[in-house]
């Protein structure tokens, strides 16, 4: 519904490297991502208050809604060179989030690696390939 009117055909024209994960893997990594941060925000809700769980839980929903943010403008301006862009500007957000919850819950740091491990070491090359592949478009 956010993604605007033909998404698919969009996303089926642009070039796309070897390594690009079909969709219904980008499907399975959004549930895990969100059931994951869930898992997180429950953890974090459970521990007595302090600044730090607050401001980890803050952090946790500022990444929840940049992500949303990030897809549905990706999705609108139709831009890989945007996707891009974006995801590196939401590196910060994420490292931000990635060392408070090391330091407020180390159990909730060490699952939210597995999302910071795909977000650098895959989310961020297919999307630069992405961009460069294209550019001219």
């Amino acid at each position: 519904m956010l993604s605007g009117r033909d998404l698919p055909a969009w996303l089926n024209s642009l070039e796309r490297p070897r390594f690009f994960a079909p969709f219904s893997v980008w499907v399975l990594v959004a549930i895990l991502t969100y059931a994951l941060q869930g898992a997180i925000a429950y953890r974090l809700l459970q521990l007595p208050r302090s600044g730090l769980d607050i401001a980890a839980l803050a952090a946790l929903l500022a990444v929840m809604s940049a992500n949303v943010a990030y897809n549905v403008v990706l999705d609108r301006t139709r831009d890989p060179l945007w996707a891009y862009r974006g995801l590196v500007l939401f590196l910060p957000v994420l490292a931000v989030l990635q060392v408070l919850l090391l330091l407020a819950d180390p159990i909730s740091g060490g699952l939210h690696l597995v999302y910071v491990a795909w977000v650098v070491g895959y989310d961020l090359p297919i999307m630069r390939a992405i961009a460069r592949l294209n550019s001219r478009k």
